[in-house]
C-alpha cells in the first residue's frame, strides 16, 4: 500500500476533451428524434391545428433541435473519454509515485519530508512546462526542487541517486579502408650529368662518343658555358636523344 499522505494523489494533469466522432446508432437516434419532430408538426398542420408559419417554425425547431442533439452528445462522448485517459494517466501516475517512494526514496515517505515532497510534486504536475514529461521525470524534478529548497533552508533531502552508468564497451570503430598501394615509380633514365664519363662513353658510341667525351669533361669542370655550346651545336632530335641517352 502507498505511504498514508502519498503525493501522487490527484496529481496526473487533467484532460482536456476533444471532438469525437458518434456511432452510428447515435447519429441514427438523432436523425430519428427530429423526423418524429417533424413528423408531429405536420401532421398538425393537416388536422388545421398549426398555420403555416406554425409548422414552418417546428421544422426549424426540429432542425435546432437536432444539431444541439449533436453536439451535446459528442460533448457527453469526448468528456466520458477524457475521464478514462485521465482515470488511466491518474493510475499510472500513482504506480510510479509509489515506486519512487517505496522502492527508490523510502526516506521521502516520512512525515518530515512527504508534505514539503508533496506540494513541489503538486507544482510540477501542474505547471505547463513540464507537458511532455514523463510521471518519472516529474518525480525527479519534484525532487530535485525540494532539495535546492531544502539547502537553502539547511534541511538535509535524501539526494537524488546517479544514474549508472553502463558497463556496455564502445562499439570498436569500423577499419578504416586500405589505401591502395602506388604503383613503384619507374628509375629515371640516368643522363650525362648523372653518369661518369666512362659510362656515358660505353653507352655513347660511335658518333656520339665524342661529344660525350667533351660534356663529361665540361661537367666535372664546371664549365656550364661549355655545356651548354656542346647541347646547341646539336640538332633537336639528337639534342633530345643525347640528353636522355636514347640512342
Amino acid at each position: 500500500p502507498a505511504p498514508t499522505g502519498d503525493p501522487a494523489e490527484d496529481q496526473a494533469p487533467q484532460a482536456q476533451p476533444e471532438t469525437v466522432e458518434l456511432t452510428r446508432e447515435q447519429i441514427d437516434q438523432i436523425n430519428a428524434d427530429a423526423k418524429a419532430a417533424r413528423q408531429e408538426a405536420l401532421d398538425k398542420w393537416r388536422d388545421g391545428d398549426m398555420t403555416d408559419e406554425e409548422l414552418q417554425a417546428a421544422i426549424d425547431a426540429a432542425e435546432q433541435s437536432k444539431e444541439e442533439a449533436r453536439l451535446a452528445a459528442q460533448e457527453q462522448a469526448a468528456q466520458a473519454k477524457a475521464e478514462e485517459a485521465f482515470e488511466q494517466r491518474k493510475a499510472s501516475f500513482m504506480q510510479d509515485a509509489r515506486d519512487y517512494l517505496t522502492r527508490d526514496y523510502p526516506d521521502l515517505a516520512k512525515p518530515e519530508h512527504l508534505t514539503e515532497f508533496d506540494r513541489h510534486v503538486r507544482s510540477v504536475t501542474a505547471s505547463p512546462r513540464f507537458e511532455g514529461k514523463s510521471n518519472r521525470e516529474m518525480l525527479e524534478a519534484a525532487h530535485r526542487l525540494y532539495a535546492a529548497e531544502a539547502e537553502v533552508l539547511g534541511i538535509a533531502v535524501p539526494a537524488l541517486k546517479r544514474a549508472a552508468k553502463s558497463d556496455a564497451r564502445p562499439a570498436p570503430k569500423a577499419e578504416a579502408p586500405a589505401k591502395p598501394r602506388r604503383a613503384p615509380k619507374p628509375e629515371v633514365v640516368p643522363t650525362l650529368a648523372r653518369v661518369p664519363a666512362a659510362a656515358a662513353n660505353s653507352a655513347a658510341d660511335g658518333e656520339w662518343g665524342s661529344i660525350a667525351a667533351r660534356y663529361a669533361e665540361a661537367e666535372r669542370n664546371g664549365d656550364v658555358s661549355a655545356m651548354e655550346r656542346i647541347m646547341a651545336s646539336l640538332p633537336e632530335e639528337k639534342r633530345e636523344a643525347f640528353a636522355s641517352m636514347d640512342i
